[in-house]
């Protein structure tokens, strides 16, 4: 897996994961009074899912979720972002 730094507006509409959201979870309540933890690292568990993901392409996705799941078009918005950044990292040309 590499991270790729994209601007999430750059990738909202089509990548589900690159989607903000005004909700913030709190597990505190459970871990106080149930006692629960992580069964696996966020690292881990991020894994896992990427790779689930990537075998398992989702056709159907909750509303709420957003997006799709289009590796293809994901590519090229890669590809795209890098050409970019090139710009900025190569010298001027002197012409």
């Amino acid at each position: 897996m590499e991270f790729v730094g994209i601007p999430a507006p750059a990738c909202r509409g089509f990548y589900p994961l690159a989607q903000k959201s005004d909700l913030i979870l709190d597990m505190s309540k459970a871990r106080t009074l149930l006692g629960y933890r992580d069964v696996l690292g966020v690292d881990q568990a991020t894994r896992l899912t990427a790779r689930w993901l990537a075998d398992n392409s989702p056709t159907d996705i909750a509303p709420n979720f957003g997006g799709s799941f289009d590796y293809a078009r994901e590519d090229s918005i890669i590809a795209a972002w890098r050409g970019a950044a090139s710009l900025f990292t190569q010298p001027p040309d002197p012409a």
